[in-house]
């Protein structure tokens, strides 16, 4: 926990008593497709998951984000891609379970027409955990799954996430922001929107076999060792 002086000097302002809010909130996930390339480098495929996810595909990060949130991600996307060592295509997911949501909030502070909120939005954040594990995980991996070839599988590669809120008002609300790393290379052709009604198909006949498999595969996804991959 920080302190009051410590938040201060991060910029925070203390609201005694607390601002209220109301939002829904919800989580982007970004993953780079490993060993996948679009057919053409223009195309920016988007559909949903589920009822509770959407998701896009796309040579350049940002407008592929911009086309699920109606925001870029990166303001550096060159130098974002060295830092997390990505490559393109990406595979960009949004979920949420439309729910609305009230928190009080001490510590705000307003960066660029966005609202940033110190230790708050807890509840939001609990039932995300929930709704990912049972409707983006293993429905994004039933996805990649449909665009692999027979001999070489695509492989999704997690690289960053990001939960946020859009209040009452339509103005983005940050808690908190998750980072990994990602690693890929490029061999199987994607052909979109070629592969859009087989994609569709695969997804509404889609049934997850538990959480626990979800978990396992997608862990393997994000394994490097091919043997322990494979195991």
């Amino acid at each position: 926990m920080f302190s009051d002086y410590a938040l201060r000097a991060m910029g925070f302002d203390k609201n005694e008593p607390p601002l209220y809010f109301k939002y829904k909130y919800y989580s982007l996930k970004i993953y780079c497709l490993r060993n996948a390339r679009l057919s053409s480098p223009n195309i920016l495929h988007q559909s949903r998951l589920n009822t509770h996810s959407k998701y896009a595909i796309g040579e350049n990060l940002n407008e592929v984000c911009k086309s699920l949130t109606g925001d870029n991600y990166t303001e550096d996307l060159e130098e974002w891609m060295k830092s997390k060592n990505a490559n393109s295509p990406f595979l960009l997911t949004v979920t949420s379970n439309g729910e609305d949501y009230e928190s009080e909030c001490i510590w705000t502070q307003e960066k660029e027409g966005k609202i940033l909120v110190y230790d708050s939005l807890l509840k939001a954040k609990s039932d995300m955990r929930a709704i990912i594990e049972t409707y983006e995980a293993p429905y994004a991996l039933a996805l990649t799954s449909t665009l692999s070839g027979s001999d070489t599988p695509v492989i999704l590669d997690y690289v960053d996430a990001c939960n946020y809120g859009i209040t009452s008002t339509n103005t983005f609300l940050f808690s908190q922001k998750l980072i990994a790393r990602a690693e890929l290379s490029s061999v199987n052709d994607i052909k979109l929107p070629e592969q859009a009604d087989d994609i569709k198909i695969a997804l509404t006949t889609f049934l997850p076999k538990g959480k626990r498999f979800s978990r396992l595969l997608y862990s393997a996804h994000q394994e490097k060792d091919k043997l322990k991959s494979f195991l």
